[in-house]
């Protein structure tokens, strides 16, 4: 196990340094803020005998934050204003990048906000266990394996995940609010696979994303939308 705040800390300076962790293979629990606000790791290796990761383990990791403005370019991901945060942030070099492999069953609040991990398998997740902003603005994230009984998508889930080609569980019926916010800048969302047992979709819910062909088609059993 990888106790509480093992290396991770907003104020702790102790391991900033660190660009590259490989944990061993017996590894079961990654716990709470473990490696948060590593902004000069780049690499990780979380091994397939991972099982849980609380909450915030990853948040900031790879990233770099400030507390004045940056412009926001939609043809560089990598570069986001109006975050629901104090502060503002901008990923660090394209290199910088890690996965979630598939034998992970839990993952708590916000795990990997803000972070650069690029691929995330969780097909072994309780879907009534996902989280709330559990991939917010992780800009680099091309895919997301959810489980197949997903019906409840979280609020925030994938807000701000640019690069994200996102494709929606089959028997999915409710979007919580933001939970596609900003998503489709890097592969526009075709929503016509938006399942029709889709009933209800939160406010934002796909707040500033872009669309194939700039068209959003609604799911015909739609029965409430949110601002």
């Amino acid at each position: 196990e990888i106790g509480d705040y093992a290396f991770g800390s907003r104020s702790s300076m102790q391991y900033s340094n660190l660009t590259e962790v490989i944990l061993p293979d017996t590894v079961e629990t990654i716990g709470e803020y473990a490696f948060s606000y590593l902004q000069n790791l780049k690499s990780v290796y979380i091994p397939s005998s991972v099982k849980r990761i609380e909450q915030y383990a990853f948040a900031f990791v790879g990233y770099t934050y400030f507390d004045t403005e940056i412009g926001y370019d939609p043809d560089d991901p990598g570069l986001v204003i109006g975050m629901p945060t104090s502060y503002n942030i901008v990923i660090n070099p394209i290199d910088a990048g890690f996965d979630v492999p598939g034998s992970v069953e839990y993952i708590g609040e916000c795990a990997f906000g803000y972070s650069a991990v690029r691929n995330a398998d969780l097909r072994n997740i309780d879907p009534n266990e996902l989280g709330i902003a559990n991939f917010i603005s992780c800009f680099y994230l091309e895919t997301c394996q959810l489980p197949e009984t997903t019906e409840v998508l979280p609020m925030a889930m994938f807000y701000g995940c640019t690069s994200l080609e996102v494709e929606f569980p089959e028997k999915l019926r409710s979007i919580g609010d933001q939970a596609y916010g900003l998503c489709g800048w890097v592969h526009p969302i075709d929503s016509t696979k938006i399942p029709e047992t889709v009933t209800e979709i939160g406010d934002a819910g796909f707040g500033v994303s872009r669309f194939v062909d700039n068209e959003f088609v609604m799911p015909e059993n739609l029965t409430s939308i949110g601002k």
